[in-house]
């Protein structure tokens, strides 16, 4: 079994979390070397969900961090901020305005934990 990385893997995941899930599927295929059927493809065979899901998930993380400090208006690359209530309520499960009333702040201090 090969230990060795594809690059291009290492690349992709790169691209995504240094533009905040901001990145259309076409240019990080340019950027990597790869379709953007292959990346699709790698997703969903490795990961279970599809590439678009795991940039919603970047995209959501960040939007916490947006939260935390008091701002309800997507500043990420969301059509508008109807999309980014529904993005946020679909992976927390509540609006962003009922997330930031948490009084403990459970929720939203998650995305602050360092995992490493």
């Amino acid at each position: 079994m090969n230990k060795n990385i594809d690059q291009r893997r290492l690349s992709l995941f790169e691209l995504i979390n240094q533009n905040n899930g901001e990145i259309k599927v076409e240019a990080m295929a340019t950027a990597i070397g790869w379709t953007a059927r292959s990346i699709n493809r790698y997703f969903s065979k490795w990961l279970g969900i599809t590439l678009k899901t795991y940039i919603d998930i970047i995209k959501f993380s960040n939007a916490l961090k947006q939260l935390k400090s008091g701002t309800f208006y997507p500043e990420l690359d969301y059509a508008d901020q109807s999309h980014f209530i529904k993005t946020v309520k679909k992976f927390s499960g509540s609006k962003p305005t009922v997330l930031v009333w948490n009084k403990n702040d459970r929720f939203i201090q998650l995305t602050f934990m360092d995992l490493s």
